[in-house]
């Protein structure tokens, strides 16, 4: 990591993370357009509630795992 004395969040995913091996990769929207269209669209304003949303707005990502042999 690039920060030399992390502290709060950064500090506490920093020590979470520090066990696993893994390389991020970036993934420009050309090659990800489904994520990015989830990201950037707005919901909509007319229900009172975010829990009304729960249904129909439910998947957030998507998560790709790529076991490494021992």
């Amino acid at each position: 990591m690039s920060h030399p004395n992390p502290t709060g969040r950064l500090a506490h995913w920093s020590l979470r993370l520090q066990h696993f091996d893994f390389t991020i990769v970036h993934k420009p929207v050309a090659h990800n357009n489904v994520p990015y269209a989830l990201f950037r669209n707005p919901l909509p304003r007319s229900c009172d509630t975010p829990t009304d949303l729960l249904p129909e707005y439910a998947v957030v990502g998507s998560l790709d795992l790529h076991a490494l042999p021992p």
